[in-house]
């Protein structure tokens, strides 16, 4: 599995235990880790953007790339009408 050109804050709950790997990988029961989802294998991090835990949303907006993203996040411009979004 390949993460290339992402953002995220790395913001991991304390009862999921650290990878070293950015994300959460949480187990399926967090009251029996045992029965967790497993380790993932094969991973690939190439050109992606680790945003500061306190203030992802504003380090976010400094980034063109990543505004861009959230700029374009959401339903097509023709559904947003249907919904009521602007």
């Amino acid at each position: 599995m390949r993460y290339r050109g992402n953002f995220w804050d790395d913001a991991v709950p304390e009862w999921v235990a650290r990878r070293e790997f950015p994300g959460a990988w949480p187990p399926a029961n967090a009251q029996n880790p045992e029965e967790g989802c497993g380790e993932p294998h094969h991973l690939a991090f190439t050109g992606n953007t680790l945003l500061p835990p306190r203030a992802p949303g504003r380090a976010c907006a400094a980034n063109p790339a990543c505004a861009a993203v959230l700029a374009n996040a959401g339903p097509l411009p023709s559904y947003r009408h249907r919904l009521g979004m602007p």
